[in-house]
Formats: structure tokens, sequence, C-alpha cells
């Protein structure tokens, strides 16, 4: 079953993405939002920066990030996560 409503994407699923997975791809329409939170986008620029094509790669992920939803951290994001893990 596709997910509904609002995703927020991992490291994994972004590359996926970016490879242009059919199974990735069709799941996202799916979708009524989607969000990149700004360390997976960190990951993309590292992998991007140590390809054998950085340049290049570096590129399709500004490119992404033009486009993306991308949600930062801030200090209530911190204390926000303090509570979700102290709550788990």
């Amino acid at each position: 079953m596709p997910p509904t409503g609002r995703v927020l994407l991992d490291t994994n699923i972004l590359i996926g993405l970016l490879a242009n997975d059919a199974g990735i791809l069709a799941r996202l329409r799916a979708t009524e939002a989607v969000y990149v939170p700004v360390i997976a986008l960190g990951d993309l620029y590292y992998g991007a920066q140590k390809s054998a094509r950085a340049a290049a790669n570096v590129e399709r992920v500004q490119a992404f990030a033009a486009a993306a939803a991308v949600l930062h951290c801030d200090s209530a994001t911190a204390a926000a996560y303090a509570v979700v893990r102290w709550e788990r």
C-alpha cells in the first residue's frame, strides 16, 4: 500500500529517488507532501563529493535541494527531539 499524507525521507530513499527507482517514484506520487531532513541532504552531498563524478553529482544534489522541502534543525528541534526520546 502506498504511503499517503506527508512523509519524511531518509538517506536510502533519497538515493533511490535520485537513481530514478521506479518503486520509490510510484510510492511518492501517492503522497500529499514530501520532506527532506537537512541531515539526509548532507549525506547526499557527502556521497556526491566522494563519488567518481563529484562535480556532476553535486550539481544533481543542488538541483534536488532547490526543489525540495528541506527541514532545518534549530534549538526547538533539539528540544522536541529530547522530549520524544525521553518518552520512548
